[in-house]
């Protein structure tokens, strides 16, 4: 009797042990599967969240538009560059992968020129290297922002052979006589398709050799779940700026962003107008050392983007003074989102993005002509109004998110 319930349990035991191995396999079989269909892209990028930027902006609405729409997102990134904040190494989620290699001191040692371009595409290659090894049959399309992480992608398509689009954010300024300029023309030249940020940009890289049939000009959108409009007197209040009219710079820093323009801008003006920057850069001190003697400056500091959309509420006037190359502007449709005019340069993209609905746009000289801007949307209160009534329709009109299906539909060709 002891024997026959053993056979019996031994039997059924081995029963069991078979469905499972047939289970498993079973499940093995279908996740297989399930990785073979879906959509997978790597984004190879030097700038991604938490650095701050429009980057790394817009990287985040991307990310979040292609798991939305059934992709499985792998991300080759660095630790922040242009803030101190450090972030995970790794980091990951059902639809999302993110791979940060460390700086290993770069901020210190390798500040820019050719050492941070081989420097930054080493740790890009690195990272994405990693990434492809071990997914190299669930990625079927490289997305790369900039022209280090294109040089990494054209390394890695030696050994990878993925279809490869790139995102350009600004001008290349291409001069043929540097070494390093001629290393990004090839690698411009070996992709497959190319978004670039203006007219201008795809101008200059048809001058560079870049066929125009792969290059199209890309448009970025708002997160209208982050950036709207809120009670202006009470985003005031919260900020303590109560009863003040203020101007706010968003940006870097940089002469190259106009910081300097409104700085002198803010020298000139009365006492009634506050001027606010947001951002860092070479010129944080010497912010810093203006806002301490001159009551109508603020340094701000960085901000986390997700907190801008108070700081847009509670400000009068966005300005953008950048007095050359200027790319898109994204802070500009993120003002403007929240019901912010602005005051931007004649360059770029700027005309284009700002219409005369929604904000001003001025030409050099552009200290005197800004402070004439300013000082008219000061003393006409209704045409700032009529400028703030207008300007969150306009940006949902024009800024939605079928750009982001236009930009994701160059994947499609190799799915």
């Amino acid at each position: 009797m002891c024997l026959l319930a053993t056979s019996l349990l031994i039997y059924h035991c081995r029963v069991l042990v078979d469905r499972l191995k047939h289970l498993s396999g079973d499940l093995k079989q279908r996740w297989f599967m399930k990785m073979q269909k879906q959509k997978a892209v790597l984004i190879i990028t030097p700038s991604f969240s938490p650095d701050i930027g429009g980057i790394a902006t817009h990287l985040d609405d991307l990310c979040r538009y292609l798991t939305k729409t059934g992709y499985k997102v792998f991300v080759a990134t660095c630790q922040p560059i242009m803030t101190r904040k450090a972030a995970r190494y790794f980091e990951h989620n059902e639809n999302t992968v993110i791979l940060r290699s460390p700086l290993l001191g770069w901020r210190f040692f390798i500040p820019s020129g050719r050492l941070r371009f081989v420097y930054e595409t080493i740790l890009l290659f690195a990272t994405a290297f990693f990434l492809l090894l071990f997914n190299c049959k669930t990625v079927k399309v490289i997305h790369v922002h900039g022209h280090t992480a294109a040089f990494a992608a054209k390394l890695l398509n030696l050994i990878f052979r993925k279809r490869t689009i790139l995102s350009t954010h600004n001008l290349f300024g291409f001069n043929p006589a540097k070494l390093s300029n001629r290393v990004i023309q090839k690698s411009l030249c070996s992709m497959d398709f190319i978004w670039t940020v203006s007219q201008e940009s795809k101008d200059e890289l048809v001058e560079m050799g870049v066929a125009s049939k792969k290059i199209a000009v890309f448009t970025q959108w708002v997160n209208h779940d982050i950036f709207l409009p809120a009670d202006k007197q009470l985003a005031k209040v919260g900020l303590g700026w109560d009863k003040k009219f203020v101007v706010l710079f968003v940006g870097r820093l940089e002469p190259a962003k106009g910081a300097d323009i409104l700085t002198s801008v803010a020298a000139q003006s009365n006492g009634h107008v506050i001027f606010g920057f947001i951002g860092k850069g070479s010129m944080t001190e010497t912010i810093k050392n203006i806002a301490a003697l001159s009551s109508n400056v603020l340094h701000l500091g960085e901000i986390e983007n997700s907190k801008l959309p108070l700081y847009f509420n509670a400000a009068d006037i966005l300005v953008v003074p950048t007095p050359a190359n200027e790319g898109f502007g994204r802070n500009i449709i993120e003002a403007l989102a929240c019901g912010l005019p602005v005051i931007g340069t004649k360059v770029g993209r700027m005309p284009e993005i700002i219409d005369q609905s929604v904000g001003l746009i001025v030409v050099p000289p552009y200290v005197e002509n800004i402070k004439s801007a300013i000082e008219n949307l000061y003393n006409n209160p209704e045409r700032l109004a009529r400028f703030s009534g207008n300007s969150v329709g306009y940006v949902r009109q024009k800024y939605g998110e079928s750009h982001a299906e236009s930009l994701v539909s160059a994947y499609e060709v190799s799915i």
